[in-house]
């Protein structure tokens, strides 16, 4: 299959933003999904993503969908994130979650760093 021809890695890949990218919100995150835990559930809900400030604290919670039919891997996605002004600080993580529970979730962590000027 095509897949294993062009070597996709399986689980999640996250193409934006990237490790340790400085953004700005609002925010597109993009990446494509498929195989180990993360297949799409509920028709085509990849997962969550969560932005984590640097204090801890959950500033943002999106949910992911794919963009394609379900059966049709890779899974691409695209998600518009934002996070109130007052609450933006210098540093801090998207983590993503598969729509899975239990013994079958899975969790993929990005470090980013935020503009704070805006």
């Amino acid at each position: 299959n095509y897949k294993s021809a062009m070597k996709l890695p399986c689980g999640i890949t996250v193409s934006s933003p990237k490790q340790n990218e400085q953004i700005s919100f609002p925010f597109t995150v993009k990446g494509y999904a498929g195989g180990c835990g993360w297949d799409p559930v509920n028709y085509g809900d990849v997962g969550t993503v969560d932005v984590i400030g640097q204090n801890g604290l959950v500033l943002s919670r999106t949910k992911i969908k794919t963009k394609d039919q379900v059966g049709d891997t890779p899974y691409y996605f695209e998600a518009q994130i934002d996070v109130p002004a007052g609450f933006i600080q210098d540093s801090g993580m998207f983590i993503f979650r598969n729509a899975q529970t239990g013994i079958n979730t899975k969790e993929y962590q990005v470090p980013v760093l935020f503009k704070t000027n805006i």
